[in-house]
C-alpha cells in the first residue's frame, strides 16, 4: 500500500512538473509584452562556437531600444529596434517587412528576402540567418545576439576617476586571447539546442491556437491577406506603368536615370549589384542610372530585398 501511494505521489509530481514546463513556453507576442516597450539591449555580433566549446562574439557599441509594431487591426504583431544614440531604426526597417509566423502565438518573427528571423528565449534575443520557411526551420545559424541591459541603480555619490593603470587593467580584463569577453549567458549556453527545443515546444501550442481561432481572428487574418494581395497588385500596376513610360521615352527621348526619395522618418541604406552603398537620410533623394538595380542593404554590405529594377524605374521617382 505504501509503495502504491509512493508511486502515485511520483506520478502526480511528474504531471505537475510537466505542466509547469509547458506553462513556461510562451509565444513571442507574450514575450514582447513581458519585456516591455523601451527595453534596452546590448548587441554581440559575429557569433560562433570556439574550439573550447564556448560561444564567442564581439560587442557592438550601440544600445538598441525595443519598439512595438502593430498590424492594420492595431494589434501587436512585430517589433523594431531603435539606436538609442541616433534614434534611427537599426532593426528592421532596412531589412524588409517583418511578419510573425503565427497570428496569435508566433515562435519567431520572419523577414522574407534576406531570410532573417528573430526570437527571444530565456533572456536572449536571437537573430538567425538563412531561415527560408519560419514554420520549418531546418538549420539554425545565429547571426547576432541581443542581451537586455541591466538597469543601473542611481548613483548619487561622486564617481571615482580611474588612473591610466586602472584603465589599462580594465581594458585587458575585457579581452581574452580568443577575443572580447562575452557574458556567460552567451558563452556557456547550448543555444542551438535551446532554440530547437523552443520551436518544437511551440508547434503544438500553435496548432491548438489555430484550431481555436475565433471568427474575429479569422476575419482579421483574411483582411491582412487581402491587404497583402492588394499591395502586390499595386506593385504590379506600377511595374506596368514603368514599362509604359520606358516605351514612351524611346525614339530619342530616353531617360538615363531615376530618382529615389526617402519619405520615411528614418535613414535607409541602399546597395547596388556592384556592392556600392548609399545611406539615404529621412527626406533626402538620390539618383541612379537606369541600368542600376537597387536593394535594401543588410548589415554592412549584404543585399536584402529588391527595392526596384532600374529599367522599370527609369525616368521616374521611387518613394520609399
Amino acid at each position: 500500500m505504501k509503495k502504491l501511494a509512493k508511486n502515485l505521489v511520483l506520478v502526480i509530481l511528474s504531471i505537475i512538473s510537466f505542466s509547469n514546463v509547458n506553462a513556461q513556453v510562451k509565444g513571442q507576442l507574450d514575450v514582447l509584452r513581458e519585456l516591455g516597450e523601451g527595453t534596452e539591449f546590448k548587441e554581440y555580433y559575429s557569433i560562433y562556437k570556439g574550439d573550447d566549446g564556448k560561444w564567442k562574439g564581439t560587442p557592438y557599441k550601440a544600445i538598441s531600444v525595443l519598439k512595438f509594431e502593430y498590424n492594420m487591426h492595431d494589434k501587436l504583431s512585430a517589433f523594431s529596434m531603435i539606436d538609442k544614440e541616433t534614434n534611427k531604426v537599426s532593426i528592421y526597417k532596412s531589412y524588409g517587412y517583418m511578419l510573425p509566423n503565427h497570428y496569435t502565438d508566433p515562435s519567431m518573427f520572419h523577414i522574407e528576402g534576406p531570410n532573417k528571423a528573430f526570437l527571444y528565449i530565456d533572456g536572449l534575443f536571437y537573430s538567425l540567418e538563412g531561415v527560408k520557411d519560419p514554420n520549418a526551420v531546418s538549420k539554425i545559424k545565429i547571426e547576432f545576439i541581443l542581451i537586455p541591459e541591466k538597469k543601473k541603480e542611481e548613483d548619487t555619490g561622486e564617481k571615482k576617476k580611474l588612473t591610466m593603470k586602472e584603465k589599462i587593467a580594465a581594458a585587458k580584463a575585457a579581452m581574452t586571447a580568443d577575443g572580447p569577453v562575452v557574458p556567460k549567458e552567451i558563452s556557456e549556453k547550448d543555444h542551438i539546442a535551446i532554440i530547437e527545443k523552443y520551436l518544437a515546444d511551440m508547434k503544438p501550442i500553435q496548432d491548438k491556437a489555430t484550431a481555436s481561432f475565433t471568427a474575429e481572428e479569422k476575419q482579421e487574418i483574411a483582411d491582412i491577406a487581402q491587404a497583402d494581395e492588394d499591395f502586390l497588385k499595386l506593385r504590379q500596376e506600377q511595374s506596368r506603368e514603368y514599362a509604359a513610360r520606358l516605351n514612351a521615352q524611346k525614339n530619342g527621348n530616353s531617360g538615363t536615370n531615376y530618382t529615389v526619395k526617402n519619405t520615411t522618418s528614418s535613414s535607409i541604406k541602399i546597395i547596388t549589384d556592384s556592392g556600392s552603398t548609399t545611406t539615404l537620410n529621412a527626406g533626402s533623394s538620390t539618383t541612379y542610372l537606369c541600368s542600376v538595380d537597387i536593394y535594401f542593404c543588410v548589415g554592412e554590405s549584404s543585399k536584402g530585398s529588391l527595392i526596384t529594377d532600374g529599367d522599370e524605374a527609369c525616368g521616374s521617382t521611387v518613394n520609399l
